[in-house]
C-alpha cells in the first residue's frame, strides 16, 4: 500500500469532517457539547475509515465532487460553534450578508462565467500567479481592518495555498469551491425572500 500523500490525507479528513459536521448541526440547541462532538468523531472515523466497493466514504465523495476548497472547511467549523439566533440575523459561520454576497458570490460569478466561455477571458489562470496571490493578501486585510470574518478566510486559504495542503495548484480552488457558493447563494436568496413572504402574509404587499 503506497503512503497516503499529505494533500491526499488533507482532501480525505476534509470530506470526512463536512459528514461529521452536517450529522452533528441540527444537535446544537438540544444536545450537549460533549454529545455533539462524540457523534461528529464517530461520523468522522467510519467516513475515513468504512469500506464500500474497496474505497472509504471519504474517497467516494472526493471522487465525486472533488476536495473542499479552506474557506468550506472554515464554515463547516464555525457553524458548529455558531448560536441558531445568528442564521436570523442575517450570519451564516460569522459571515455577514455583504461578506457572503461581495466577498464570495461575485468573484465566484466572474471566475465561473469566465470558466464557462460567457466572457471571453481566462479568469481561473489568476490563481496560478503571484500578483493575484498579493492582492487576495491586500483584499483581506481590507476585510479585517473593517472589521469582518472573511479576512481571517482569505488569510487561511493563501496559507494553505502556500504549504500545497490541496492537490490543486490554483488559489482559486482553495478560496472557494461550488458547493460553498451554493449555499451561499441560496442563504442570500432565502434572506432576501423572508421578508417579502412575511409582508405579503400580512396583507402589506411586496414592496
Amino acid at each position: 500500500m503506497n503512503p497516503l500523500s499529505l494533500t491526499d490525507a488533507v482532501g480525505l479528513a476534509g470530506q470526512a469532517w463536512l459528514l461529521a459536521a452536517l450529522s452533528s448541526y441540527g444537535l446544537r440547541q438540544h444536545s450537549p457539547v460533549v454529545v455533539r462532538f462524540g457523534i461528529g468523531l464517530v461520523v468522522f472515523l467510519l467516513a475515513l475509515s468504512l469500506p464500500i466497493a474497496g474505497l472509504s466514504i471519504a474517497a467516494w465523495l472526493r471522487g465525486l465532487w472533488g476536495d473542499l476548497s479552506i474557506s468550506s472547511m472554515l464554515v463547516l467549523l464555525f457553524l458548529q460553534r455558531q448560536p441558531p439566533r445568528d442564521h436570523y440575523q442575517g450570519e451564516i459561520a460569522g459571515l455577514t450578508r455583504p461578506e457572503w454576497l461581495i466577498g464570495l458570490l461575485l468573484p465566484a460569478l466572474v471566475l465561473y462565467s469566465s470558466a464557462l466561455g460567457f466572457v471571453p477571458w481566462d479568469g481561473y489562470s489568476l490563481g496560478y500567479q503571484t500578483p493575484f496571490a498579493i492582492a487576495v493578501a491586500v483584499v483581506a486585510l481590507l476585510w479585517h481592518s473593517l472589521g469582518y470574518r472573511l479576512g481571517w478566510y482569505l488569510v487561511c486559504g493563501l496559507i494553505a495555498w502556500q504549504l500545497g495542503l490541496l492537490e490543486s495548484q490554483n488559489l482559486w480552488d482553495y478560496l472557494f469551491d461550488a458547493g460553498l457558493i451554493l449555499v451561499g447563494a441560496g442563504h442570500s436568496l432565502y434572506r432576501w425572500w423572508r421578508p417579502l413572504s412575511q409582508r405579503h402574509a400580512y396583507g402589506r404587499g411586496w414592496l
